[in-house]
Order: C-alpha cells, then sequence, then structure tokens
C-alpha cells in the first residue's frame, strides 16, 4: 500500500501488533495513539520514505514503535545511490513498554525530538534478535534531539501490566546490540538506574 496514509486513530489490545504497515514505499503515520497491543505499537517492516509523528504508544510487550529491516539507504547501500534517510520518527511520547523503541536492523532512520520514559530498555537497534532480516545487520541510525529518562520500569515482576518477549536490560536509556555507523548526538539521557547508554 504505497503512500499509505493513517490520522487520527486509537488502536488497542490487538494480540500482536496495533499498526503493521508491510513492504510500503511511503507512509505517514501521525496523530495516534497505540495501547496495550501484545508485541507492537506499530511494527512498519522493509519501508522506504516513511514518517512516524506525534503518537503516544503504551503498555507494549516488545515495543512502542518499532521500524524494523529498514531499506539499505545508508552507509551499506547499493553502490552508485545517494546516502539517504529513509523513515523518521519524531515528537511522539514511548512510555511503559519493555523497549520504547526498537529497530532491528532499522537502517537509516532518523530518530528525534521524542520522550521515551518509563519503558525497561528506551531505545536498542540491534542484530541479536531478528536472524534473518533484510539488511542484516542494520547501520547508519540518526538518534538526536530526544530524551531517554526513568527506564526503570521492570516488566518482568510477576505484578507487571506488560508481558515481555525477550530478556532486555530494565534501567537503561539506550541499547546499540550490533550494528555499523550509527550516530547518537545531542540528546539528553538521566535517571535511568543501570545504564544511561550501552553499546
Amino acid at each position: 500500500a504505497d503512500g499509505f496514509v493513517l490520522k487520527n486513530v486509537k488502536v488497542r489490545h490487538a494480540k500482536e501488533h496495533g499498526i503493521y504497515v508491510l513492504e510500503s514505499d511511503g507512509y505517514l503515520l501521525t496523530n495516534f495513539k497505540a495501547f496495550y497491543n501484545g508485541l507492537y505499537g506499530t511494527l512498519t517492516f522493509v519501508e522506504d520514505h516513511g514518517v512516524q509523528q506525534n503518537c503516544e504508544a503504551v503498555g507494549h510487550g516488545d515495543s512502542g514503535i518499532y521500524p524494523g529491516a529498514a531499506v539499505e539507504s545508508g552507509t551499506q547501500r547499493p553502490e552508485g545511490t545517494e546516502f539517504r534517510y529513509n523513515q523518521v520518527i519524531r515528537y511522539c511520547d514511548l512510555h511503559h513498554n519493555m523497549a520504547g523503541y526498537s529497530g532491528t536492523n532499522g537502517n537509516a532512520v532518523h530518530v528525534h525530538h521524542n520522550r521515551i520514559y518509563d519503558n525497561a530498555l528506551g531505545l536498542q537497534t540491534d542484530v541479536v534478535t531478528g536472524a534473518g532480516h533484510p539488511g542484516y545487520p542494520g547501520d547508519s541510525m540518526l538518534v538526536e534531539k530526544n530524551l531517554f529518562y526513568d527506564n526503570n520500569f521492570n516488566v518482568y515482576e510477576e505484578d507487571s501490566t506488560v508481558n515481555p518477549a525477550f530478556p532486555f536490560p530494565v534501567g537503561t536509556g539506550l541499547w546499540i546490540a550490533g550494528g555499523n555507523r550509527h550516530t547518537i548526538r545531542n540528546n539528553n539521557i538521566y535517571d535511568n538506574w543501570r545504564r544511561g547508554t550501552m553499546i
């Protein structure tokens, strides 16, 4: 569904994903809320030319927002093509999830001006949880001008309202668990009890 637009929608209590966009060239998800879906608030997988903005994602067993296996438009792009960011995540509140943001093989995604707080793990991009993802491993993500704070929500406690999908390090602002040439700059990272950043 190239050119897909979703606006002014609340999605909640789906068994797996609240919003799932698959193999689309051009999408806009704006002014939406995703609450307590089983795995992801949004899963945008194998995408190009995408924007997620002005959103709130709460209570997910994996992550609030997940642009996974993004197109190769970063430093690992095909020869003869220009570097570009292929997706943007901006102006969102991501909280009370296992991870606020997850981007397994999230190549060349620009994440800026978000508030990511009260998750077990604020932001994670990795190569360890997604064998077989296209574009393996991820590269060239830019994370800037975000707030990462109070990511100390222990989803593994017996009375947790979130059912976690993976073992993640509770109390961590952001985690790069494999990848090439990611850039993290000009963020405020504080009150994450385990680690601010983890590589």
